[in-house]
């Protein structure tokens, strides 16, 4: 766990970290084959969650299970191969981390008139994944659509873009549709 120099130090002068790399350590000393992390990296730093993480997959690769609870969806797609999003004490759905990000490309695009930018994107593909991030729009596409074809929609109908990028598909994302899904909404 990376803590030998600290040995003798007293428990109470451990960072946030140390005290959550301890407590897995201290855990792992029975050889459990399952481990169950509930929000390992509540409260830490950077450098913090980095360790976690790097401890989460190393223990991972020793071939224990583990079963980690988190809110931020991010470490849940960093560390995890499988994923399960409950809802009100039911799971509404599970599967595999990399099934959930294949299939939806999200590309973020901007021009000086975002409105305008917009209504063209809706003419494109009529969507309601349309949404404003800061001073851009961002729009998933399925697998079906392809970024060259939005970009050459939007030159034909005279729109010049000040940023067009590919947005790596989020697991975020991914929960904010299973939960529309869930309430009937689609997605």
């Amino acid at each position: 766990m990376n803590l030998y120099e600290r040995k003798d130090d007293p428990f109470k002068t451990f960072s946030l970290g140390m005290k959550q790399r301890l407590a897995i350590g201290a855990t792992l000393l029975s050889d459990p084959p399952v481990l169950i992390l509930d929000e390992p990296t509540n409260g830490l730093d950077p450098q913090g969650i980095a360790e976690i993480r790097r401890v989460i997959l190393q223990v991972a690769e020793q071939g224990k299970t583990i079963l980690l609870a988190s809110h931020i969806l991010d470490e849940v797609q960093k560390v995890c191969t499988d994923f399960a999003v409950l809802k009100k004490g039911k799971k509404i759905y599970s599967g595999r981390v990399d099934d959930a990000l294949n299939g939806v490309r999200v590309i973020e695009v901007a021009s000086g008139k975002l409105d305008e930018l917009a209504a063209h994107i809706n003419e494109f593909r009529p969507t309601n994944n349309l949404e404003m991030e800061k001073d851009m729009l961002l729009v998933q596409l399925d697998e079906n659509s392809a970024l060259e074809d939005l970009h050459l929609f939007l030159i034909d109908r005279g729109i010049v873009l000040t940023h067009l990028a590919l947005r790596k598909g989020s697991l975020e994302q991914k929960f904010l549709n299973i939960l529309k899904e869930s309430d009937g909404q689609t997605a």
